[in-house]
């Protein structure tokens, strides 16, 4: 766990300097409903992206238990395996959810 907080930690540079640009101002100079829907879509692809990167590192780290750090502990390495086969089974899933909207999205609005 010591070692997810320290990456993590390692990772916060990059967060303090993101930029959240605001919400782009129509040719009037007024913010519309559209610019907000714009604006929550590009959140919820964000949020997507670090859930599978999240995701993404319970697997290395599965890996990584499992292997590396305990690699005589039998009782360790099937729990690094569980843990890993967790990570494996939520790419999977998350990934054909995400398939499966973006035929969706493609089939029913055109895009």
């Amino acid at each position: 766990m010591q070692y997810l907080f320290g990456f993590l930690l390692l990772l916060a540079p990059s967060l303090a300097f993101a930029v959240i640009p605001s919400f782009p101002k129509n040719p009037t100079g007024e913010t519309t409903f559209a610019d907000f829907v714009d604006k929550v879509l590009e959140f919820n692809q964000l949020l997507v992206l670090i859930i599978f990167a999240l995701t993404l590192l319970v697997f290395i780290w599965g890996i990584t238990k499992a292997w590396i750090f305990n690699g005589g502990d039998e009782k360790e390495i099937a729990n690094g395996k569980q843990i890993a086969l967790a990570g494996i089974i939520g790419l999977v899933v998350m990934s054909g959810i995400w398939g499966i909207l973006a035929i969706l999205q493609a089939g029913l609005f055109d895009i």
